[in-house]
C-alpha cells in the first residue's frame, strides 16, 4: 500500500528540492569531490567536519553512504532516491505490523487489527515529506533499525510466543535476553547513526518492559514496599530480571549518547538564523512554546 501510494511516476521522477539541494546534490562526499572517507568525520551535509564550529553537528554517515551508493548508480538522477526512499517505506510499514503484536499481544480479531494499523501507517499523509524528501531518508532507516531493535527485545529477549505473552514475566536474566539487549545496542547505534532520536530505542524497550510485560502500576509497588499483598509475590520473583534488564539498557544507551556527544567536539552546533529562527528569540519562554507548538502541529498531522 505504501509503495502504491508514493511508487506512482509521477512523485518517483520528482525532482530533488530543498535540503535534498545540500544534503545530496550540494555535498562533496555524495558528489565525490573528496575521498568517501570523509563520510565517517564530516556532518550531514558534508562540507564540515563534525568537530568544526561550523558545523550543523547532524552526523547521519549510514544514509549518506546511501547517498554515495545512488551517485554511482545513477549520477543525480532523483528516480532511484525515490525508489531507495518508497522501498524503504514499505519495509517500515511492514515491520509495523509484527511490532503492534510485539507490543500489545493478539486479539479476537487475530491479525486483522495489526495489520490495519500497518496499512494506515503505509498510507498516511504524515509520512509525505519523510518518503518524496531525499532527506526523509533518515526517518526512514532510522525507523527500520528502531523497530527492528524493539522487535529483537519483545521476541528473542522477553519470549513472546505469537499472539500470547509469556504467563508471567521471566524471573531470571537469561542468555537469551543478554543477546537480545545486545543487538539493541547494535540497532541503537545503526538507528542513530541515521537520525540522532535513535538513541531512545532502550529507553522504548525499557519502559515497555515494566509497564508491559512486568505490568507495573503504583499499586503493586507501594504493596511491594509495604511488604503486603498475596498476588505481589510474582512480582518480587519477575522485579530484580526486569530491574537487570532496565539497567544493561540504561548503560548502553548512556554509553551510546555520550559517545554521540563526544563526536561533536567542544563546540556548539551551528544554526543559520532562517534554519530555526525561534532558537534566536530572546526570551527563554518563547523558544519553549514554539517546540511545543511543533509538537502539537506534529499530533494534529497525525490524528486529523
Amino acid at each position: 500500500a505504501g509503495a502504491a501510494i508514493f511508487g506512482n511516476p509521477h512523485q518517483l521522477n520528482g525532482a530533488l528540492l530543498y535540503d535534498d539541494k545540500a544534503a545530496i546534490l550540494g555535498s562533496p562526499v555524495v558528489q565525490g569531490e573528496v575521498p568517501f572517507s570523509k563520510v565517517w568525520v564530516r556532518d550531514f551535509w558534508g562540507k564540515d567536519d563534525l568537530t568544526s564550529s561550523e558545523s550543523h553537528k547532524s552526523y547521519r554517515p549510514l544514509v549518506t553512504v546511501t547517498y554515495k551508493l545512488n551517485h554511482m548508480v545513477d549520477g543525480n538522477n532523483p528516480y532511484w532516491y525515490h525508489v531507495v526512499n518508497t522501498a524503504l517505506h514499505a519495509v517500515v510499514s511492514a515491520l509495523v505490523a509484527p511490532t503492534v503484536v510485539g507490543a500489545f499481544g493478539g486479539c479476537e480479531s487475530g491479525i486483522f487489527l495489526p495489520l490495519t494499523a500497518a496499512v494506515l501507517f503505509a498510507v498516511h499523509p504524515v509520512h509525505v515529506e519523510s518518503v518524496q524528501n531525499g532527506v526523509g531518508r533518515a526517518e526512514l532507516m532510522m525507523s527500520a533499525f528502531y523497530l527492528a531493535g524493539f522487535l529483537v527485545y519483545a521476541y528473542h529477549g522477553i519470549g513472546r510466543q505469537g499472539f500470547t505473552f509469556p504467563a508471567r514475566a521471566p524471573s531470571q536474566l537469561t542468555s537469551r535476553a543478554l543477546v537480545a539487549i545486545l543487538c539493541v545496542h547494535i540497532c541503537t547505534l545503526c538507528s542513530m547513526l541515521c537520525k540522532e532520536t535513535g538513541v531512545t530505542l532502550p529507553v522504548l524497550c525499557a519502559a515497555w518492559d515494566l509497564l508491559i510485560v512486568v505490568r507495573l502500576d503504583v499499586r503493586q509497588v507501594a504493596d511491594l514496599v509495604r511488604s503486603r499483598g498475596a498476588h505481589t509475590g510474582w512480582l518480587r520473583r519477575a522485579l530484580p530480571a526486569a530491574l537487570a534488564r532496565i539497567a544493561l539498557l540504561a548503560i548502553g544507551c548512556v554509553s551510546l549518547a555520550l559517545w554521540r556527544r563526544g563526536l561533536n567536539g567542544d563546540s556548539a552546533p551551528a544554526f543559520a538564523r532562517k534554519q530555526n529562527m525561534p532558537v534566536f528569540h530572546p526570551n527563554p519562554a518563547f523558544r519553549v512554546i514554539s517546540i511545543i507548538w511543533v509538537w502539537i502541529e506534529y499530533m494534529c498531522a497525525v490524528f486529523v
